[in-house]
Parts: C-alpha cells; sequence; structure tokens
C-alpha cells in the first residue's frame, strides 16, 4: 500500500516555501488562474504546523490576488494559514513576468517566477494596476435574497481583438482600457462567462456610438443556443453608459453576449447584476 503522508511536524519554523499549480504558459483570458500554496518549514525544509502571519505580494509584473496585489494569511482569519499551509488563486490579464514573494516576521521568505502569456503585454509604469480590494466579510440578514455583479474576475470570450485590446480589458474595472475587434472581423461578439446560471436583473456598459455600431445582447445556459434580451436601439445614442433592467424572472442564463451589427466593435466596461438560481 502507500503510506498517509507524513503530518506537520512542531519543529521551530525557519522558512516559508511557495509553490505554483503552474508557471510556464498560462494564459490571460480569466480561464487559467494559477494556485499557489503555501508551506512553513523548518530550516532542514520539513513542513511544521506553525501559523504565522504571512503577506503575499507581487514584487513585479502582472497580476493579482482577490484582494488586489498582496494579501495576509493570518491565523483565525476568513483568509486562513492553518497547521502551516495557505493556498489562493492568482490571475492576470496581461501577459509578462510576474515575481511573488511570501514573508513573515522572522522567517526565511520564498519567491515564485510565473509566466502569463497573451495578446496584451504589461508595461512596467505604463500599464494601470489593480488597486487593493480589503476583505470584508459578508453576513446573510434573515430572509435577505443577495444581488451579486459578475464581470470583473469571471472569464470573458471574444470573435478577435485588435493587438493591446483584449477580451478581458473591457471587464477589468478600468474605463481607460477596452477591447476592441480587428477590422476583418464580419461578425464581432464578446462574451462574458459568469459561471453561474443566473436571474438576470441588470447590465451595464460603456460603448461610445462613434466607435462602433449597433449591438444586441443575448444570453445562454449552454453557450450554444442563444436568446434576445435588448438591443441598443432601447438606449440613448448620446450617451457612452447603456443601462438596462429586467424584471422578468425568465431571463436567466450562464453566458452573456453582445453582438455587433458591423466590423466595428468597441466595449470599454460590461458588467451583470444577478441572482444565482438555487
Amino acid at each position: 500500500g502507500i503510506a498517509p503522508p507524513e503530518w506537520p511536524g512542531k519543529d521551530n519554523p525557519a522558512r516559508l516555501k511557495l509553490k505554483a499549480s503552474k508557471i510556464k504558459g498560462v494564459k490571460t483570458d480569466g480561464t487559467d488562474d494559477v494556485q499557489l500554496w503555501l508551506t512553513v518549514c523548518d530550516a532542514s525544509g520539513k513542513a511544521v504546523s506553525s501559523t504565522p502571519t504571512v503577506d503575499l505580494k507581487v514584487i513585479s509584473g502582472p497580476g493579482e490576488f482577490p484582494t488586489g496585489r498582496s494579501i495576509r494569511f493570518e491565523e483565525g482569519s476568513d483568509i486562513r494559514i492553518m497547521d502551516g499551509q495557505a493556498a489562493i488563486s492568482f490571475r492576470s490579464y496581461y501577459a509578462g513576468k510576474t515575481v511573488i514573494e511570501a514573508s513573515a516576521d522572522g522567517l526565511e521568505k520564498s519567491r515564485i517566477e510565473i509566466e502569463f502569456v497573451g495578446d496584451n503585454v504589461y508595461r512596467e509604469g505604463v500599464t494601470p494596476i489593480v488597486s487593493y480590494r480589503p476583505y470584508v466579510r459578508f453576513v446573510r440578514e434573515q430572509g435577505m435574497s443577495e444581488l451579486q455583479t459578475f464581470g470583473r474576475n469571471n472569464p470573458v470570450f471574444a470573435s478577435s481583438s485588435k493587438e493591446g485590446h483584449a477580451p478581458g480589458m473591457a471587464a477589468d474595472g478600468n474605463p481607460d482600457t477596452y477591447w476592441e475587434a480587428v477590422g476583418s472581423d464580419v461578425t464581432p461578439y464578446w462574451i462574458l462567462d459568469t459561471e453561474k446560471r443566473l436571474i438576470l436583473k441588470e447590465i451595464r456598459l460603456c460603448v461610445p456610438f462613434e466607435k462602433c455600431g449597433g449591438y444586441t445582447i443575448e444570453v445562454s445556459d449552454d453557450k450554444k443556443n442563444w436568446r434576445t434580451l435588448c438591443n441598443s436601439s432601447q438606449v440613448n445614442r448620446n450617451k457612452d453608459i447603456h443601462w438596462f433592467t429586467f424584471e422578468n424572472s425568465n431571463d436567466r442564463g450562464r453566458f452573456v453576449r453582445i453582438l455587433f451589427t458591423d466590423t466595428k466593435a468597441f466595449l470599454s466596461e460590461f458588467l451583470v447584476k444577478g441572482y444565482v438560481c438555487e
């Protein structure tokens, strides 16, 4: 038989060890998150069950944790380190090499380098970086329904994209970046995968009409069969921000697609609000 893994000992902690599920060729389209594992070790590299406060932070390059460019693990918190172990996901919407460092008071630090690949290349000092997003514990009130927002940190896809304007730039929370289809794309589209089946309540997008033609917004459960929700004829063409609301509980689905009616396709921001179907 196979012997069970050895349980972490209680020797003196001396160093940190950081590992990743993948360090080469990680995609930047939101579908290829890296899983990071942190282990507290003694001087020989053996895992120990000590639970110090540990910070992970991006030293250089693109990418973000759920809380931004850094995240802290603490014993007893929701972002927990337990028995000398912790784990978190990490993603980037820009291509480039990222250096991540794990540090704790009195312990030897650990670093790891991850290479992301994609159309939009990260440029130090030029590419906008995410701000810190502090974690706030959610407490559900009795009988309360939770309206959730989707777009940022969800996978996105497109029929094509110009260099420097990848699909993820339409859902990165930065209104100054945008996705744009190539001019030869005769049926341009952009798709958001909410990763859950939703009862849709609201869609907001930024689409300047001088940079694109009309569009239709559709929803699907399987990314094959699409149902029309709304279109650009329902909004004020003099405004860049378009806002649609839905009262029908049958407006449901997982994938939301914006299908452009001509070859000019431009999208700065896109978000969806809805209730997760139980």
